[in-house]
Parts: C-alpha cells; structure tokens; sequence
C-alpha cells in the first residue's frame, strides 16, 4: 500500500524490501486484487477477514491516483486524522482494528505515537477462525514434559493426534527439522509445523528459512503419511512496529 503511493527511489527501495524489484507496480497490484480475491472465496470453510485502511493528517490531500489504487487493488480507503489529538487518533484506528478482528486485536496503538511529524498511518487487520479437519481430543490431552528455547524441561497440556495421514517430511530444502502440515476444514488453509531436529538450535533452522526452503516445504510430491503428533496447547502474542520514514515534498 505504501508502494502504491511511492516514486523514484523510494518506491525502488520498497521493492526491495518486498522482494519485488523485478516487478512493476501494475503487476503487483495485480498480484495484491488477484490475493484478495482468493482469500475472500475461502470464507465458506473458515472466516478469514483481511481489512486495510490509511490514516492522513488533516490537511494534507492525498492524490486521486493514490486513493484510486487504495480501493480497487486493497479494499481499502482513507481517512482524515487530527493527529494533533493522539488520544482521539489512537482511539480512532483502535476501534477500527477491534471491529475488524472480532475484538481479538484491541488497543493497538498507543497516543504516544503520534507527534508533530505524524502524517500517515498505514493499518491493517486480519481476523482467521477455522477448526481443524482432524480435532485434537481432549480425551488425548494431559500433562507431558516440554523442553523450552532454552534447554529447561516445563509440564504442560500436551495434544495428540495419532494415526492420522497428514504430510509430513523430514528436512525438507535443507532445514534441520521436521515438518508437519495440520489442514483446516476445507483444506485450502493450514498451519505448517516447523520442529527442529533434536540437538538443532531453532536460530539455526530459522536462518535456513526463505524462498527455496518453504517451496520445498509446501510442496505435495507424494501422499500424506500416517503420523502421531505430540503438540502443546499455546496462545501466541506478537507485537512488532515498524516506522516508515516518508518524505513529502509540497508544491
């Protein structure tokens, strides 16, 4: 979205970053309506909600062109802010980003964010529920030992699935680990399991994780194979910010 909207060396250095510079821009919007149009057709087995949205400091127009791009390749629009109120802003897209996630995602941002130099804020939210084509039984589930990052030994819910053909390879694109893959009901979403060999540090299989390692990994060259699965009960938390300097030039 960002791109959308960039030029020159900036635009080639999002490019980059997306690994995308061997692309044009009208390709890559192609590539995004092309996406969103998949995930929307896969609401029927699971719900899958993907919302974009751009926040600009009032004041400041925004060219047609940009805001065009917005709706027709990301189903997303733009809303005027006064950043100056980084209470009333935060609240702002907070709200939004709670509507959107089914209140999973709440107080995103913080007011402190927002200062003087604020002039666009890019949001997006994305909400998944689905249910698994093979349940864990809670029947299967008690407390196992579970070694940690760090080489210590904890007890928790361990889940089990036993006997059950799922595609499952051993180092696959040269990562040191097994892979899993758990589909969900439909079987055009799933969660990929990435477990270390024993004795493998998960920095190093994560340094072996790109492009040809994952092709590899999602490739289904042969049929699934029955498999027992030891897989702890987790809830997962991430919050990263990433702050993309823009310079705006007035005319």
């Amino acid at each position: 979205m960002a791109l959308s909207g960039a030029r020159n060396e900036t635009a080639d250095q999002l490019k980059s970053l997306l690994s995308l510079s061997n692309h044009s821009n009208q390709q890559i919007f192609d590539m995004q309506s092309s996406y969103l149009k998949i995930l929307s057709e896969l609401n029927s087995s699971v719900a899958l909600n993907v919302a974009n949205k751009v926040y600009s400091k009032e004041g400041y127009v925004l060219k047609k062109e940009f805001t065009d791009n917005l709706a027709k390749y990301y189903e997303s629009e733009a809303q005027l802010l006064n950043f100056g109120d980084a209470q009333g802003s935060a609240k702002t897209i907070n709200d939004w980003v709670a509507n959107k996630t089914n209140d999973k995602i709440k107080n995103l941002l913080s007011p402190d964010l927002f200062d003087e130099l604020t002039r666009l804020v890019l949001v997006n939210g994305i909400y998944f529920k689905g249910k698994w084509l093979h349940p864990f039984d809670k029947v299967n589930t008690y407390k196992e030992d579970f070694t940690l990052r760090d080489g210590s030994v904890k007890k928790v819910d361990m889940m089990k699935l036993l006997n059950k053909k799922l595609f499952f390879k051993t180092n696959p694109g040269g990562l040191m680990a097994c892979t899993c893959e758990l589909p969900y009901i439909g079987e055009n979403i799933s969660m990929t399991i990435i477990l270390p060999n024993e004795g493998i540090n998960i920095e190093d299989v994560e340094k072996k994780v790109n492009h040809d390692s994952l092709k590899e990994v999602f490739e289904k060259t042969y049929r699934p194979s029955k498999v027992h699965l030891y897989l702890p009960k987790f809830k997962l938390d991430l919050k990263t910010e990433v702050k993309l300097l823009l310079y705006f030039k007035q005319n």
